[in-house]
Formats: C-alpha cells, sequence, structure tokens
C-alpha cells in the first residue's frame, strides 16, 4: 500500500470520525432543548384512553376533584356542552369546564346534576343528549333552580364580572367501547382542539 492511500484513508476516516460526532453533537442539543422547552412549556393536555363499562358521573367527578383542589372555591357551576352526538351509534363527545360568575350564567342552560355538592349544568335541549346523563341524576333546571344554580357563583358589580380567572377543562369522548378523556390545563387549548376536529 503506498503513502498517498493511506494518506486517503486517514482523511476518509477522520471525515467520518467528525460527522459522526458533529451528528452526535446536534442529537444531544436537540435533546436538552427539547428538554427545556417541555419543562417550560408542558404539554397543553393529559389523556386518557378507557373502556366501558365505565361510570360517566365518576369520570366527571374526577375533573370536578381536580378543579376543586386548585381553587378552594365553592363559588363555581361546572358546565358541559355536548359536541358530537351519533344517536345511531350512541356515540358522543362533551367538554365540561366552569364558570365563576353570576354574569356569566344564561337561560341556555338547559339542565343539571349535582355531584357532592357541585352543580353541574348542561347546555342542550335535545332529550337524547339528556339521556346520555340518564345516570347522573340529571334534571330539567326549573324556575325556582335558578336563583339555587346563580348564588352558587360570585355577584357581578352592575352586570361585570368581578372575578377574572383562567379555566381548565376536560373532553370525554365515547366512540364504541373506547372512551378518551382529555384533561386540559387552558380550557382555550381545549377550544382549539375541538375547533380543529370540526374543521379537519
Amino acid at each position: 500500500m503506498n503513502e498517498k492511500n493511506i494518506v486517503m484513508r486517514i482523511l476518509v476516516f477522520s471525515f467520518f470520525l467528525f460527522f459522526s460526532m458533529y451528528y452526535s453533537a446536534q442529537d444531544s442539543r436537540d435533546i436538552i432543548y427539547n428538554m427545556i422547552r417541555n419543562y417550560y412549556n408542558p404539554p397543553a393536555s393529559t389523556a386518557q384512553e378507557l373502556k366501558e363499562p365505565v361510570d360517566l358521573k365518576e369520570q366527571i367527578e374526577f375533573f370536578i376533584n381536580q378543579v376543586n383542589e386548585k381553587r378552594k372555591n365553592n363559588k363555581i357551576l361546572y358546565v358541559i356542552g355536548v359536541y358530537e352526538y351519533d344517536s345511531i351509534n350512541y356515540d358522543y363527545c362533551f367538554s365540561i369546564s366552569y364558570f365563576l360568575n353570576s354574569s356569566e350564567y344564561t337561560t341556555m342552560l338547559t339542565h343539571y346534576f349535582i355531584i357532592n355538592d357541585n352543580a353541574v349544568v348542561l347546555r342542550t335541549t335535545s332529550p337524547s343528549i339528556v339521556s346520555i346523563f340518564s345516570t347522573c341524576g340529571i334534571k330539567m333546571i326549573e324556575k325556582e333552580d335558578v336563583d339555587m344554580l346563580i348564588n352558587r357563583l360570585t355577584p357581578s358589580y352592575n352586570g361585570k364580572p368581578t372575578v377574572t380567572y383562567e379555566p381548565s377543562g376536560m373532553t370525554y369522548c365515547k366512540n364504541g367501547e373506547n372512551i378518551k378523556k382529555t384533561f386540559y390545563p387552558d380550557a382555550d387549548d381545549m377550544r382549539r382542539e375541538m375547533w380543529l376536529q370540526r374543521n379537519r
């Protein structure tokens, strides 16, 4: 083997070694960057896959407990909105969040139920959708119930909210035997995800 071939092999090996070290360093930097990014910007949601049979009331109570642990405030009204419903396969998706100010109460809220002294209200006029929550002891909101529900909220001043807050939220989707429950520390992320699902 002549000297020229030896030099060429050394050069090729050196280039190979250099690029291996470079890409290895790049991978390390990417790993460190992702660790830092996830620390300061944690994932917006945590999803949990469940299978039927599940206790729907228990799943809603899970969300209520998550919120109550952080807020330590009984001036709160939980609100559910069903945003997907298949009356043939009985599949559905609903979101749950909450509000704190009496000015946020609306006559569009039609039904309610109580879980461990926490009131949960529902926005719908469809008896089929109401039936989803039959195991929760759901009732239609009568005139005498309105004051009871509003009294669970912080009074507003001249119709304006007195409490500022950023609510969390949860979505719950049933598709056959599969159920996906997703908790969102920020309800805006939940609404954004719901909008994207509808517009795919």
